[in-house]
């Protein structure tokens, strides 16, 4: 029953955007204005150009071996050994950014509203209800992701409140430091934005 389930293109979309959302707000800026002080804006042009380039390498690498995934392809590219190599990385990779999401998520959530519960309850309470989405399947959770992404962006609209004391003359000057701090800044929100690589997987559906 799972292998026919099928998302769209917007479903699709969703899933990716918020994949990489909740990071996004709550740690890249902080990383970014280290670097990039006043610049900090400029750094988002330059992570997005990576989220670009993986969904391009995403599509091209899809093209060529439709219905398989990194870890099944890789092997066909640089051979056997060295495809396993690639998988075993890529998939510890993932885990590891599972792990660091959960607890983002969990920090985030005990610190604003659930005060005295314990952190691994709410890590395991995430567990338990991810397992739950992804064993209901793709189209499950691609259409919790279209009904509950909205209800997190909506709230940001409320910035626009701001534009009246919004100070442009803050981001001057430009480029007071050269291009070399942007670069920087960029670097790991660019890392976190080639997460949308992640749509080989929903090619497959």
């Amino acid at each position: 029953m799972l292998e026919n389930q099928k998302i769209s293109a917007l479903q699709m979309a969703v899933l990716l955007y918020s994949a990489v959302l909740a990071t996004g707000f709550m740690v890249l800026p902080s990383f970014a204005a280290q670097h990039a002080k006043n610049d900090g804006w400029m750094t988002g042009l330059l992570a997005g150009f990576f989220g670009v380039l993986a969904i391009l390498l995403a599509i091209g690498l899809h093209n060529g071996y439709p219905k398989q995934t990194i870890v099944e392809y890789a092997g066909q590219i640089v051979g056997r050994t060295t495809g396993r190599v690639i998988g075993l990385i890529y998939t510890v990779v993932l885990m590891h950014l599972t792990g660091v999401i959960l607890r983002e998520y969990a920090e985030f959530v005990k610190s604003n509203f659930l005060f005295n519960t314990p952190i691994l309850f709410i890590i395991l309470s995430m567990m338990v209800l991810s397992a739950w989405g992804v064993r209901g399947g793709v189209e499950v959770i691609a259409r919790g992701a279209i009904v509950l992404t909205p209800l997190f962006i909506l709230p940001l609209f409320i910035l626009l409140m701001l534009i009246p004391v919004l100070e442009l003359s803050n981001i001057l000057p430009i480029l007071t430091h050269g291009i070399v701090p942007v670069i920087k800044g960029s670097l790991m929100p660019g890392a976190w934005m080639s997460e949308l690589f992640l749509m080989n997987f929903y090619c497959l559906v």
